[in-house]
């Protein structure tokens, strides 16, 4: 038994250092009998499509680096530390997250439905992958400002940006398609809850477009338009992708009833406190009322995925629950006026933001990528977790809830850390790839 589930002996071979896990994954709930039938050429897109996320994850994480280096020692060719943040965090939302949960999520519609991925499905995925690489420089010279081309001063970085907008919508689409007659499990629901709140958070994107191109764009309008879509995203889009992939690989061993329940309140509260927060014409205790629901949610979902990884004895997806339930506690602690107010003063955000989004999304997606197409190299997970950790412990002096004494010492160090995820999903992507067995 592997860390991530069965190693079954006959698996078919797709060559040197490759196995195809779909021609022997026990049959799950929603699975057809023909779904060990998948072309293994259509099995090998998606995998390259990951590997292509892995290395925008790469190049991302190179320009955090060079943020924090810039942080002492300034930054060459005029660039400005707010637009080098811009391009590192736009790269990890679009180019890394999303098309590697575009991959996952794809090769699990196929083998429940024996079917390969659909033309669109891939384009989409594709489409998705090139436009977050075009718009990464753009951002890194201007950010979300204009650009000289000549004559003309063009917003480039959200021209390039668009074709993300068009390949969510026909992702979403290509999904629809692909799963109208499944029967809809907790998998499938958490999926299908992420992927509108996927196009909810495209819609908040498409406005901050239209405002960029309007004569005079309302600063307070985009002000509040970014945080609003990217809320949306992490909180709604991220969550409950990455509980729907769990879900489906620890079925049928979660609770549906409850898991159900928890999804709903998960996506109601994320949108409704993001909406509250872009009106904000609505009382105060509504926002605060939705962030408690989303966080109950979330804890709900994540004591689920621990327990059923538990009795698996999957120790990695176990310590991915324990991670979504304390996303949940922590949010339902800064729902809360005071608290949200002491952790902007202790300058927490920022490392929460790293928590969650390396902490649980990112190893989900290493996990998930692992068990999926080598399942024989589960071990790699940990060294993932433990160059995570090393980012996560290198940035913990920049807050002011550090309880120890700070030098000089504290960016030089923080600077070194951020190289420790470059390294370790790097690593994952030559593993995924076919490298070194564990």
């Amino acid at each position: 038994m592997s860390e991530l589930g069965p190693v079954y002996p006959g698996r078919a071979s797709l060559g040197k250092g490759h196995t195809s896990l779909d021609a022997v994954r026990r049959p799950s709930v929603g699975v057809r009998p023909d779904a060990n039938c998948l072309a293994v050429g259509t099995v090998a897109v998606m995998r390259r499509a990951f590997l292509l996320a892995a290395a925008a994850f790469v190049v991302a994480g190179l320009a955090g680096v060079q943020m924090r280096f810039g942080m002492q020692y300034g930054l060459p060719g005029g660039w400005r530390l707010e637009h080098v943040r811009f391009a590192h965090t736009h790269l990890m939302y679009f180019g890394w997250a999303t098309p590697a949960l575009f991959a996952l999520i794809c090769s699990l519609v196929a083998e429940r439905t024996g079917r390969p991925p659909s033309r669109l499905a891939r384009a989409a995925t594709g489409l998705a992958l090139a436009s977050a690489a075009a718009s990464f420089v753009p951002f890194l010279l201007d950010g979300y400002g204009f650009t000289q081309v000549g004559a003309l001063r063009l917003p480039l970085s959200m021209i390039a940006s668009s074709g993300a907008l068009v390949a969510w919508g026909s992702w979403a689409v290509a999904y629809a398609a692909a799963t109208w007659d499944l029967r809809r499990d907790l998998a499938l629901v958490a999926i299908d809850a992420a992927v509108l709140a996927l196009l909810i958070a495209s819609a908040g994107a498409w406005g901050l477009a239209a405002a960029a191109f309007a004569p005079v764009a309302p600063g307070m309008l985009m002000d509040r338009l970014v945080p609003f879509y990217l809320g949306v995203f992490s909180n709604g889009w991220f969550a409950l992708a990455v509980v729907g992939l769990l879900a489906g690989a620890l079925a049928p061993r979660v609770d549906e009833r409850l898991g159900r329940v928890a999804v709903v309140l998960l996506l109601a509260g994320t949108l409704v406190a993001a909406f509250a927060d872009l009106l904000a014409i609505w009382p105060a205790w509504i926002a605060v009322a939705a962030r408690l629901a989303a966080a109950y949610g979330a804890v709900v979902l994540g004591l689920q995925v621990a327990l059923a990884a538990g009795r698996a004895r999957w120790f990695g997806a176990l310590s991915l629950g324990a991670m979504l339930t304390a996303k949940g506690l922590v949010e339902g602690a800064l729902a809360l006026e005071r608290v949200a107010r002491w952790s902007e003063r202790a300058a927490l955000p920022v490392w929460l933001a790293h928590g969650y989004l390396l902490g649980l999304v990112t190893l989900a997606l290493a996990w998930l990528a692992l068990r999926r197409w080598r399942p024989d190299a589960g071990g790699w997970f940990w060294g993932v977790a433990a160059t995570v950790a090393v980012l996560l412990v290198g940035i913990a002096p920049l807050t002011q809830a550090w309880p120890f004494a700070r030098g000089v010492w504290v960016l030089p160090l923080a600077a070194w850390a951020s190289l420790a995820p470059v390294v370790g999903i790097a690593a994952l992507a030559w593993v995924v790839a076919g490298g070194r067995r564990s």
